[in-house]
């Protein structure tokens, strides 16, 4: 029994010395931010299209939309620089003047590829039957990963500078790093254009291909910490 009360005893102390310790007070902490950033060209083109089909008769509508999707998706497998994805199958009723008159379905086929000429020409192909949604380009992400893993190294090199000139002019011998976070953001949003009518009654050839610019985007790496002087 008193073996068991010492065992009591001196575990109850290791927890109030571990206690005092976590609350005890910290002095001479400062937190700051350094930043590094870069431009990067965008070299990816994201096409979303999207087909559209308006009716009294639902199955006839489905088999519509069905006929075309598997059209448009027999188009992108002719390329090989081309990824595609079938997305959002939606089925709703069709209100005139707050009474059904049918029924509306709509599917999306969403486009990618790093050829913009190629993936324009087949965007004119498509328009003979689906609609535009939206476009926008983005970075790839083996070139966006690499260029956020070197603009880390030179936050965390510009924080760890901006420690030791902290700490100098402060007349503070050394310091150690309390904590430390990194973020990275990009401004990479879609961009939205407006839904483009379906050119079915206008041949092909006679429709010019629609030019899109890449532009660039900003990446920014951030890292944030506390130091705490010694």
């Amino acid at each position: 029994m008193k073996n068991i009360l010492l065992i009591a005893i001196i575990s109850l102390t290791a927890f109030s010395v571990a206690l005092a310790h976590d609350n005890s007070p910290t002095y001479n902490q400062i937190t700051f931010t350094a930043m590094a950033q870069a431009e990067i060209s965008n070299d990816i083109l994201v096409i979303t299209m999207r087909a559209h089909e308006k009716g009294r008769d639902l199955e006839t509508l489905s088999d519509k939309i069905n006929k075309t999707m598997a059209w448009a998706v027999k188009l992108v497998t002719r390329s090989d620089t081309i990824k595609s994805q079938t997305r959002n199958y939606q089925t709703s009723p069709w209100y005139e003047k707050g009474k059904q008159k049918g029924w509306q379905i709509s599917q999306s086929l969403s486009l990618s590829s790093g050829n913009p000429e190629e993936i324009s020409e087949l965007m004119k192909q498509l328009q003979t039957k689906m609609q535009v949604q939206s476009s926008n380009y983005q970075v790839s992400p083996d070139k966006l990963e690499e260029l956020t893993e070197n603009l880390t190294q030179v936050a965390l090199q510009k924080f760890s500078q901006r420690a030791k000139t902290i700490s100098q002019t402060l007349g503070s011998e050394k310091h150690k790093i309390v904590k430390i976070q990194i973020h990275s953001a990009s401004n990479n949003h879609p961009r939205p254009m407006m839904a483009m009518e379906s050119m079915r009654s206008a041949s092909v050839k006679s429709v010019a291909a629609p030019t899109f610019e890449a532009g660039t985007q900003k990446v920014t790496v951030t890292a944030s910490g506390t130091i705490e002087l010694q």
